[in-house]
């Protein structure tokens, strides 16, 4: 049901192999999501509250290591991300451009983002306190909200590599050439 992460013969306990994924998993978004906005407001807020959540979530870790899955910080981690994302769509919004947002290959990660972490959300807020077999009979809906970010990354993935190269070497045909020598 649970990840297990296998080292060499042994797996890591539960107790530091959810912090871990946890602490992984909103790393890479976070570093996704940075690489695509542009204002510095936005930026410095998105490392600030970064460093927020590595120190909250190393404090967490240290107090409540008794509990038998981290839902507290996966419940922050969705948040942020969610604002990240938020951020992102404001910056979008705010650009005049001649194409889509549904052209940006970014524009399907952040809607994967949102339907990943909007669908197992409340299912990882409550796992510490669900039986067992309740857990085991709502799990599957995070697979189900895994699959479609997946898929929606796969499809970002084939926009991106179906854009035209940017080629900055080329001068701008609009100003003429003015160089006699």
């Amino acid at each position: 049901m649970f990840l297990n992460i296998k080292f060499g013969e042994t797996y890591l306990p539960a107790k530091i192999q959810y912090p871990v994924y946890t602490f992984s998993e909103f790393t890479f978004f976070a570093i996704l999501i940075l690489q695509q906005l542009k204002g510095k407001g936005a930026r410095l807020f998105l490392k600030l509250t970064s460093l927020f959540f590595l120190f909250f979530q190393t404090i967490y870790f240290l107090l409540e290591h008794k509990k038998k899955f981290d839902s507290v910080p996966i419940g922050v981690e969705t948040i942020l991300i969610f604002i990240f994302v938020s951020l992102f769509f404001a910056e979008q919004l705010k650009q005049v451009d001649e194409n889509p947002i549904y052209t940006n290959y970014f524009f399907w990660i952040a809607v994967g983002l949102i339907v990943y972490l909007g669908g197992s959300f409340f299912i990882f807020i409550l796992t510490n306190s669900l039986s067992s077999s309740e857990i085991d009979s709502f799990w599957y809906w995070t697979f189900i909200a895994e699959i479609i970010k997946n898929l929606l990354i796969i499809f970002a993935i084939f926009l991106y590599a179906k854009r035209k190269p940017q080629n900055n070497n080329q001068p701008n045909r609009s100003i003429p050439y003015l160089d006699m020598i």
